[in-house]
């Protein structure tokens, strides 16, 4: 299994737990080269963690809201990587 998979497994499986205890979680793919959780839980990849930081939009409660989905699993959101963008590592920073 590659690393990149494992560790989308790792996490998912961890938020998953969280959510079944009914606490609140919620999971950011934040692989803005390869994210995968939105297959993992049939959520549209777009918008996304990418798109947020391609739009400089100021992080408050009605920008992030938007960018936060229902997944099948109560009590589980998902941010997920949205739009590729050309320079991951430099937005991070």
């Amino acid at each position: 299994m590659p690393l990149e998979l494992n560790s989308a497994w790792i996490s998912s499986n961890l938020a998953i737990t969280f959510a079944q205890q009914k606490i609140s979680t919620l999971l950011i793919d934040a692989d803005l080269r390869r994210g995968v959780l939105h297959n993992v839980y049939g959520n549209k990849k777009k918008p996304g963690l990418g798109d947020f930081l391609i739009s400089k939009a100021t992080v408050d409660y009605e920008n992030v809201n938007k960018l936060i989905q229902k997944t099948i699993i109560p009590n589980l959101y998902l941010i997920t990587t949205g739009s590729p963008i050309p320079n991951p590592t430099e937005m991070l920073g």
